[in-house]
């Protein structure tokens, strides 16, 4: 599933409408705005993985699936 959202909507706000397809997918990615504990806990949950980075100010280090997230990244189109 690829859910786009406008610019100027958090992308933390597009959660919940992506946790209701989480019991379908192994992994969730997604860059630094879907950075929460709240959001990784659900996907634990609902059995998905997250690949998603974690913000430069967290005290604690996010561990994430590099591989997959650059596997994956590599195969996406750039928008200009």
């Amino acid at each position: 599933m690829l859910m786009l959202t406008p610019g100027n909507v958090s992308d933390i706000k597009a959660a919940p409408s992506l946790l209701e397809h989480a019991d379908r997918m192994p992994y969730l990615l997604g860059d630094k705005g879907y950075d929460a504990d709240s959001l990784r806990r659900s996907l634990r949950e609902a059995g998905a993985v997250h690949v998603i980075s974690g913000r430069g100010n967290r005290k604690r280090t996010i561990r994430y699936d590099k591989d997959i997230a650059a596997a994956t990244s590599s195969r996406m189109p750039s928008v200009a």
